[in-house]
């Protein structure tokens, strides 16, 4: 009998060993700022993946929270005050490179959506047009560093205009006249609000005038999420790509689920706008090579990372590979 104890204990404790060792994670609760209030089609992904239960898969609990100021996003991550956040490869760039440590996880929107908007009215064509005109931004310092850049392969600077930080009311300054003209507006949202209030836009693309292709918006964690916790990292990142996968296959029902879950903050208004934009959002989430969501590429970094270098932006030194990695997606 001693013989058969003996024997069934060591069994027991392996069983028990390959229970827990199989069993599921605790669910645990993580935190993202997204990088715009209200809400918009370009977050639909996250909550397409809440509605679905993608993050519950995971045992993921999701607190999405709207920014106060988009600006300091990579800060909030940086110091551990949020778990993820949606931010702009070029800031991520700036802020890591200042070191901030924040890391890119997932592209979103594989190519600008932001631009230099005037109305139509204004006679505004090109960037040369602005010289001594007032220009609004939302703050963000790519924004100011990319209407330079645009000023200057058009044969002005920074100095030949007035820039005014106006936050949010991008579309509102425009259409009421007290700016010439913004930068950060998207073509895929201001250009609809503004036709809306009876003023057609003139958009001037970035990339036509010396800016190069980056990720308009991207997914970040920080130094502490990935060291700490790997494995939370990888979960999100997996529910998080599922929710956009589903709504790039039907673009209106990831809106539904958009509206449905921020009744209190997204107006009719809104939701048109976004039903408006998400035919033209969807192409710009996928790679234009492989057609996947959320690819991030070593030749996008470092073309972004050298065109930041020539400008002086960041160090010569500054290695860009510690801003991304694509470890927790395959």
């Amino acid at each position: 009998m001693r013989k058969i104890i003996g024997l069934v204990l060591p069994v027991v404790a392996l069983i028990v060993s390959v229970i827990a060792c199989t069993s599921e994670p605790e669910t645990e609760t993580v935190s993202v700022e997204l990088d715009w209030s209200p809400p918009n089609a370009n977050h639909s992904g996250i909550y397409a993946a809440i509605d679905q239960g993608y993050f519950e898969e995971e045992n993921l609990e999701v607190e999405v929270s709207v920014p106060a100021d988009a600006a300091a996003i990579a800060q909030l991550v940086g110091a551990g005050q949020r778990d993820f956040g949606i931010f702009y490869q070029t800031d991520t760039t700036l802020a890591r490179a200042a070191g901030v440590p924040v890391v890119a996880v997932r592209a979103i929107v594989q190519s600008p959506v932001n631009s230099l908007m005037a109305l139509k009215s204004s006679g505004i064509t090109r960037p040369a047009d602005l010289k001594g005109k007032k220009v609004g931004y939302p703050g963000i310092e790519w924004d100011e560093l990319m209407l330079a850049a645009m000023l200057e392969a058009d044969g002005l600077t920074l100095d030949d205009v007035e820039l005014h930080d106006v936050g949010y009311a991008l579309s509102q300054v425009l259409a009421a006249g007290t700016m010439d003209a913004v930068i950060g507006a998207y073509w895929s949202y201001e250009s609809f609000v503004l036709e809306d209030m009876g003023h057609p836009v003139e958009i001037i693309y970035p990339e036509d005038w010396g800016v190069p292709r980056y990720y308009e918006m991207m997914l970040i964690t920080s130094d502490q999420m990935i060291e700490e916790k790997p494995d939370v990292v990888r979960r999100f990142v997996t529910a998080f790509t599922k929710g956009f996968e589903y709504v790039a296959e039907d673009g209106q029902r990831g809106i539904d689920i958009l509206v449905k879950l921020n009744q209190d903050s997204i107006d009719e208004s809104s939701e048109s706008l976004d039903r408006r934009g998400i035919p033209l959002l969807i192409p710009a989430w996928l790679d234009s090579e492989d057609g996947k969501f959320g690819t991030l590429s070593q030749s996008q970094w470092d073309s972004v990372g050298d065109y930041m270098k020539s400008r002086d932006l960041i160090p010569q030194d500054f290695d860009v590979s510690t801003a991304w990695t694509d470890e927790f997606y395959k």
